[in-house]
């Protein structure tokens, strides 16, 4: 229950983190070409995807944790949504957007 002002490019997110869901593995994504969408209308935007270890089992997800790198800025990252992952038209799995907070110390990995 926070609220933070800010200008619109501080919505403005490169990845994020996911958890409580299922993702396909490596070698059903076509060429890579896995993109993910953060809100239900949104245009799905390109990413890849890790299963990581939670490094703060306290902010939840406990070990099924994901880091999603998106190839474009995403806007308006929000825990608590879902994300639902698509290789083309096919859905290739879903999770929940997670505590975003650490997310710095899982991209220098």
């Amino acid at each position: 229950n926070t609220v933070m002002l800010g200008d619109a490019e501080n919505l403005e997110a490169c990845a994020m983190l996911v958890c409580g869901g299922r993702i396909s593995s490596e070698a059903d994504w076509v060429d890579g070409q896995l993109s993910v969408r953060i809100r239900y209308r949104s245009r799905p935007i390109p990413c890849s995807v890790r299963q990581v270890k939670n490094r703060f089992p306290e902010e939840g997800g406990g070990e099924d944790l994901w880091l999603v790198r998106f190839k474009e800025k995403a806007s308006a990252v929000t825990p608590g949504q879902s994300a639902v992952f698509y290789v083309g038209d096919k859905m290739a799995g879903g999770a929940y957007i997670g505590s975003q907070r650490g997310l710095q110390a899982y991209l220098e990995d």
